[in-house]
């Protein structure tokens, strides 16, 4: 959802289950039950239900924390705040694509004898840069 929402450029974005689960590499049911849990835990909030051929309208800021600056009438020479540059955006896509793909990974998802999300999750998050396990088990 942090990619799409990215593409989006918006924190609300209509999403199905169909297509997360071939986003993330699942399968839809396992997208679905992760989407009510990370709604269930504050992660993520459903802000319309599917309707016919729409799918859900979610958003991945139900808390509003995500800045968000609704004032047009600023002078297009105020600076950007850092980390808000199209170069970060693209650079957060390319980090979010390269994860999605290690975790999602049939090494990870297959049915049996698969290593689990959890080892996919690490897998994804370990780079060339070497870290200790501290850092790494959370």
């Amino acid at each position: 959802m942090c990619a799409l929402a990215l593409h989006a450029l918006s924190g609300s974005l209509e999403a199905d289950t169909r297509r997360l689960a071939l986003l993330a590499g699942v399968g839809r049911e396992t997208a679905r039950t992760a989407l009510l849990r990370l709604s269930e835990d504050g992660w993520i909030a459903q802000t319309a239900a599917a309707d016919g051929p729409r799918a859900a309208h979610w958003t991945i800021d139900p808390q509003s924390a995500l800045h968000s600056n609704s004032d047009h009438a600023r002078s297009q020479a105020d600076p950007r705040p850092p980390g808000a540059g199209a170069a970060e955006r693209t650079a957060v896509l390319a980090t979010l694509r390269a994860r999605t793909t290690d975790a999602a990974h049939d090494l990870f998802t297959a049915t049996r004898p698969a290593l689990g999300h959890l080892a996919g999750n690490l897998y994804a998050r370990i780079d060339t840069t070497a870290r200790p396990l501290d850092e790494l088990s959370p």
